[in-house]
């Protein structure tokens, strides 16, 4: 469940015209006004407001507003004024090209999105840097698991309904093909992880775990090390939960040694939209905290305020 929902009434005119009164008045209670209407508009909300601005001021409501702003506050704003496949787009290609080439974020993203998100992020993805997601993972990704992402960006993910024979087979054949191998082959995983769904996944998980006695996740912990345990996680973590894998990701980011706020902002953006409702829950079950008071602290900044809308549902 989403925190930010379809605002209702919504006029897309009164929005437009408040906006430009905040811009004017940044750094009084514009901010607030900036803070209020974006993070309680849904994307399909605000493009309409982008729309209507430019229809009413001849001007672009995102230039205009982003060359007032700066840190933190600039790049959340400018990231809901973004749509969210194009997002993903941007994040995939910092994940193959950019410094460290964060695997992580990779497995994190095409592991968690539908078949229509796919499809859309390769459309954005080729438009705006001239190649195919396909080609920039097999030539230039240097994963041990590039055939099983090259079959996700294949977007035929079965949606379908669950075949509990189906289940029993697949957690049968996971077992036989032997944890021992999985350091060194991944075929076991490429096709049940690129083509069954997650509901799916998550059956065979639990029918893993009544044949082996332990989870798939204490398997790979037990049996794998180094890269591949890392990446075998992510993707199980992804997947058996999602909700509970973005917590994580959320309290470590918050309570790391020093505060990733690049992560917290990405995980937010992301998912505020989609299942933050869960992910707040599972931030509370596990760490006995609010997830909007431990972002907020004790003298929020603006960013912080706004991170702060976009994760709240009762507003």
């Amino acid at each position: 469940m989403a925190t930010v929902i379809f605002h209702h009434p919504f006029d897309s005119e009164s929005d437009a015209v408040a906006l430009n009164e905040a811009i004017n008045n940044l750094g009084n209670n514009g901010d607030e006004t900036l803070i209020q209407i974006l993070g309680n508009r849904t994307n399909e909300q605000r493009k309409r407001i982008m729309e209507t601005y430019k229809s009413m001021f001849n001007q672009e409501f995102r230039d205009r507003v982003l060359c007032k702003l700066t840190g933190n506050f600039q790049k959340v704003v400018e990231l809901l004024l973004m749509p969210l496949p194009e997002y993903y787009a941007k994040l995939l290609r910092r994940a193959i090209y950019g410094p460290g080439k964060d695997e992580d974020l990779l497995l994190e993203i095409l592991c968690t999105i539908t078949n229509i998100q796919i499809r859309q992020i390769k459309e954005i993805y080729q438009c705006r840097f001239g190649k195919t997601l396909e080609d920039s993972i097999l030539n230039d990704c240097q994963s041990k698991f590039k055939h099983m992402l090259l079959l996700i960006c294949k977007a035929e993910r079965n949606e379908g309904i669950v075949s509990l024979d189906k289940v029993r087979n697949d957690a049968e054949s996971l077992f036989e093909a032997g944890e021992a191998q999985w350091e060194t082959d991944e075929a076991a995983f490429n096709t049940l992880f690129a083509f069954e769904s997650y509901e799916h996944l998550r059956f065979v998980f639990q029918e893993y775990e009544d044949i082996t006695g332990r989870t798939l996740s204490e398997a790979i912990e037990s049996e794998t090390s180094g890269y591949m345990k890392r990446a075998l996680l992510t993707i199980v973590r992804c997947v058996e939960n999602t909700p509970a894998y973005f917590a994580r990701k959320l309290y470590r980011a918050l309570k790391g040694q020093t505060r990733d706020d690049k992560s917290l902002i990405r995980i937010v953006m992301s998912r505020c939209e989609i299942d933050m409702v869960f992910i707040k829950n599972e931030y509370q079950k596990k760490f006995k905290e609010c997830l909007e008071d431990t972002i907020r602290g004790d003298e929020p900044e603006n960013y912080e305020k706004l991170l702060v809308t976009l994760v709240t549902l009762d507003k």
